[in-house]
């Protein structure tokens, strides 16, 4: 077995998105970030590549105050010991290039705003925007020595006419701190994306391995999903042409009946004054989509020990599917 290591700015790297075909051949090749990308490696063995991961180094990423790298970009056979072979390989390369660094997480591509976490084997089917991977890499990672840093699950909510709500009271409280509740204005995006940016910088700077993201770069991020949009599902409530809360929905395009609809984001500033404004999102957004014709909604990705769960249960939801992030000390 032979170890290759290949770095972006090398006439070799082409072999680090090469390998992907041999290796998971039934599989379309995923995107990856190649922002933070570090190094890649590769096993090949009887002159196929049998697995491959990418080493990040984001400036920023910090756990428990301590810095960290993560692995990523991950792709393996369903072979425990190809990806020993590997894992052991890149685990002594980072003793020797990165002494002070004592702890490695992953699947992470560099940071929480790219992909990170694997599904664990679930009998439901994957839905748009949720990580896809083969049953076997959670395993093969326990094996190398990793362990289950954070769980994660997604919920999935039945709704009908019983549960619309009338929420003017709610909406007359919120009126007197200035706040007013709108739809996302898909003819002024550009604007509406920036708002969007300043938004969550700022409501997600205090959240689990977070890490600063260039406003220009959040844009270009969600352009990527405008056109599976419908401005109808993205309610934002805005207190002096900011905004401070918002939950963000798009139509699950697999859905051959067309009544599910994702939930990607529910948040709102940390500000007393906004206390309760998530669950006041949801009942709009459910009164919404009934009229509409949805009649189903996933509770996205959500942390389990994040306040999101409590909503999802006031909201019906119930597990589905399920997720990891993991770690490893050196």
């Amino acid at each position: 077995m032979k170890i290759i290591e290949t770095t972006p700015d090398t006439t070799g790297f082409a072999q680090f998105e090469e390998a992907f075909a041999q290796i998971s051949p039934e599989q379309a090749h995923p995107a990856y970030s190649k922002k933070h990308f570090s190094k890649g490696y590769l096993l090949e063995h009887k002159d196929r590549y049998q697995a491959r991961v990418a080493l990040y180094q984001h400036p920023d990423l910090q756990l428990d105050a301590q810095p960290v790298l993560t692995l990523g970009a991950y792709a393996c056979i369903d072979d425990a010991g190809m990806s020993a072979y590997l894992m052991e390989a890149v685990f002594q390369d980072i003793r020797n290039q990165f002494p002070a660094i004592k702890t490695i997480v992953g699947p992470m591509e560099g940071s929480t705003w790219e992909n990170y976490r694997f599904v664990l084997p679930s009998p439901t089917k994957p839905y748009t925007l949720e990580p896809v991977n083969p049953a076997w890499y959670p395993a093969q990672w326990e094996a190398a020595g990793f362990e289950v840093l954070k769980k994660y699950q997604s919920n999935l909510a039945h709704f009908s006419e019983e549960n619309r709500k009338d929420i003017s009271a709610y909406l007359t409280h919120f009126e007197t701190h200035g706040v007013r509740f709108r739809n996302f204005n898909s003819a002024n995006a550009q604007e509406e994306l920036e708002k969007l940016a300043d938004f969550n910088i700022t409501a997600f700077d205090a959240a689990f391995l977070y890490t600063p993201i260039d406003k220009t770069e959040f844009v270009e991020k969600y352009k990527k999903i405008l056109p599976l949009m419908r401005e109808e599902l993205v309610i934002l409530a805005e207190q002096e042409d900011r905004i401070v809360g918002m939950i963000f929905c798009i139509p699950e395009p697999r859905d051959p009946e067309r009544k599910q609809m994702i939930v990607k984001t529910l948040a709102r500033l940390p500000n007393l004054e906004f206390k309760g404004m998530g669950e006041v999102l949801c009942q709009i957004m459910v009164n919404q989509a009934l009229d509409l014709g949805f009649s189903q909604m996933i509770h996205a990705l959500m942390r389990v020990d994040n306040a999101s769960m409590r909503t999802s249960d006031h909201f019906w939801g119930s597990i589905f599917r399920e997720y990891v992030l993991m770690y490893r000390t050196l």
